[in-house]
């Protein structure tokens, strides 16, 4: 049975391979590029700001951010494949015990997709055999089988949920999402996912975005983990002065935004061949 390597995006077990180091440059706000890690047999995470529109939920609404990311997990054989990942996002003013608010986030829910079918034999026996006294002995039969045909419903799954960081009151702060194979076809988790972010905040006011993926890998016949503590990762600095990186939606009316027509999740792209 294929173990599990379990690694941290944001935490450093010691060693150049093992550790992650994504910092901002001085100044820099908006950082495009979240994650780039290689791991151990080439095995690739990547995360990418693609959109940021800072604006309004209504014309005459509260101030809100919408956040577009696209996270990829790369060189997926059946053997070393991504297994489990947990993508989350949390938001935070600094020096502030205030957040800004998760009110929207794509792909929210339960969703599954490469839905198969199969069949488990469970078998139970018994040797029914009596033994007397001295001398005697006996049986009642030879023992006896039954076989039990479960038909079991497979996937792969996807979910996502806002959630409360620290507070329990408010609003949620931060957003997440699970991706899991399916298992009895050792598919592998999608290798692209691309999330969506509402947020409500304050006005004008920078806010932060900490980033984080936990994922688990099948790897060979040994039984390795990653565990580490968090180290010299950068959160996003997200500044609401800043103009919109693209047009497409009215950033005077992002509460009329459908998240989910943003979201795409890309299991396996297949290249044309040419004759």
């Amino acid at each position: 049975m294929a173990s599990e390597y379990e690694f941290e995006i944001g935490l450093d077990e010691g060693g150049e391979e093992s550790g992650y180091h994504m910092f901002n440059a001085p100044g820099q706000e908006q950082r495009a590029h979240l994650i780039n890690q290689t791991y151990p047999r080439d095995r690739i995470v990547k995360g990418d700001l693609e959109q940021v529109i800072h604006g309004h939920l209504t014309p005459d609404g509260d101030e809100a951010t919408l956040i577009v990311a696209k996270f990829s997990f790369l060189g997926q054989t059946p053997d070393r494949r991504f297994k489990y990942a947990r993508i989350t996002w949390d938001f935070s003013y600094e020096g502030s015990l205030n957040s800004p608010e998760v009110l929207d986030i794509s792909l929210d829910g339960q969703f599954i997709m490469n839905k198969s079918t199969f069949s488990s034999n469970n078998g139970y026996n018994a040797d029914l055999g009596v033994q007397g006294g001295v001398g005697v002995t006996g049986s009642v039969g030879a023992g006896w089988t039954r076989s039990l045909e479960v038909t079991v419903n497979d996937h792969v799954s996807i979910y996502g949920t806002s959630r409360y960081r620290d507070q329990k009151v408010g609003e949620p702060d931060s957003a997440r999402w699970v991706l899991e194979e399916n298992a009895s076809q050792k598919s592998g988790i999608p290798g692209l996912i691309r999330t969506a972010v509402l947020l409500r905040r304050q006005p004008g006011k920078l806010f932060l975005g900490d980033i984080e993926i936990q994922a688990k890998i099948g790897f060979g016949n040994n039984v390795m983990s990653w565990f580490g503590r968090k180290q010299g990762v950068h959160p996003v600095v997200f500044n609401p002065a800043l103009p919109p990186t693209t047009k497409v939606y009215d950033p005077s009316n992002l509460e009329s935004v459908v998240l989910d027509d943003i979201q795409s999740v890309v299991h396996n792209k297949v290249l044309p061949t040419t004759e």
